[in-house]
């Protein structure tokens, strides 16, 4: 019997499972559906980026830019990550005013950063609209296979002992005196947490800890789009690009194709579980992508993804924490898009504050005590 639960097979879930196996401790993994089937899963790779973060989130990046690069020599498989570079395009005139403070920020945690000028702009990215005033360019900024990432973290799991359950999933806890005692199942099977319980499966975090806890998280879902295109003839994108205020982000694929996205929406539907594609989504997507390189108005989009609903906090900064009113039980959510890039480092912190039973500076920006009202 494992000591140790972890709800969700997401890359936080995985990973958490992983390192508590690392450490020789029994651990099992319940997943809803599939390995990777939520958030860390489906098509194109995700950003892996300093620019444009909350500054809570800077020194998580500043560890992740380390980790990420190396992180497949562990798990004897190919590069997970590409280093392009990141571009934050400033389009307002507005927008320039901010942009030397924001470089200052990033600057000050350790990220390398510069603001670059529009001539400087025009000789890297040529076919740019005449519209882009500058950018901010994050030189060690990339994009990650996220699938291959969390299903390596998967595998490696299991090869220590692990043991996962897919299609399986929490119906509700058993907390008696602080503690979670057991987590009941959709297969009718009474769990017993001996150790720690980790629920950490993003979109169903908040109302597994509503239904059994009475306490309400300042988040929500949004079913987010992807787009990737087919290959397109004489444009290489090579950079990561992000925006000041458009919703919009552009990543390089395999084959000459462009993977866009950046926070458009797809219609949830809670009965089939997947997204309905909305087509102004993709119009309005494209549109914007037109907007930065007016050669992309050739562009054959292949794929449009909304299946994977992903948690979104009221700051936009993840929440990572103790289920209230428990001793033996943490919770992450919230990633609201951006959690990836830092999902290295966050993996290790939280069960090295789950092993210590001190939690780490590094997360104490993240937790609930932040949204509560302050007490004289």
């Amino acid at each position: 019997m494992a000591e140790n639960l972890v709800i969700g097979g997401g890359v936080f879930g995985t990973g958490v499972a992983l390192e508590i196996a690392k450490s020789g401790r029994g651990v099992r993994l319940l997943e809803k559906k599939k390995i990777a089937s939520g958030a860390s899963g489906g098509p194109g790779r995700r950003g892996v980026r300093a620019n444009g973060r909350d500054v809570r989130e800077l020194p998580l990046m500043k560890m992740a830019y380390d980790i990420w690069p190396e992180l497949h020599n562990d798990f004897d498989a190919n590069p997970f990550f590409e280093r392009t570079g990141n571009l934050l395009l400033i389009e307002w005139e507005q927008d320039l005013k901010s942009a030397v403070a924001r470089v200052w920020l990033q600057q000050e945690q350790g990220i390398s950063s510069e603001f670059i000028s529009c001539d400087e702009l025009r000789e890297m990215e040529p076919e740019l609209d005449q519209r882009i005033k500058a950018a901010i360019f994050c030189e060690m900024d990339g994009v990650c296979d996220h699938t291959a990432v969390t299903k390596a973290f998967e595998k490696k799991s299991r090869t220590l002992g692990a043991e996962i359950d897919e299609n399986c999933f929490a119906v509700s806890l058993d907390i008696k005196n602080g503690r979670v005692n057991e987590v009941i199942t959709n297969m009718e099977e009474n769990i017993q947490v001996n150790g720690t319980l980790f629920v950490l499966s993003n979109s169903t975090a908040s109302e597994i800890i509503k239904n059994q806890c009475g306490f309400q998280l300042p988040v929500w879902n949004e079913c987010l789009q992807v787009m990737i295109t087919e290959p397109i003839e004489n444009f290489f994108l090579k950079r990561l690009v992000g925006h000041s205020h458009r919703t919009i982000s552009l990543k390089p694929e395999k084959e000459n194709c462009v993977m866009i996205s950046g926070g458009w929406h797809g219609l949830w539907d809670e009965k089939l579980c997947k997204g309905e594609i909305i087509q102004k989504s993709v119009d309005g997507n494209m549109a914007d992508a037109i907007c930065l390189y007016p050669a992309l108005k050739n562009a054959v989009v292949s794929t449009v993804d909304c299946n994977h609903l992903e948690s979104m906090s009221i700051d936009n900064v993840p929440i990572i924490d103790r289920i209230p009113g428990t001793s033996n039980a943490f919770f992450a959510t919230g990633w609201s898009g951006h959690g990836w890039a830092i999902a290295p480092p966050i993996i290790k912190l939280l069960v090295e504050w789950e092993s210590s039973g001190k939690k780490p500076a590094l997360l104490q920006p993240f937790g609930l005590d932040r949204f509560m009202k302050f007490k004289s």
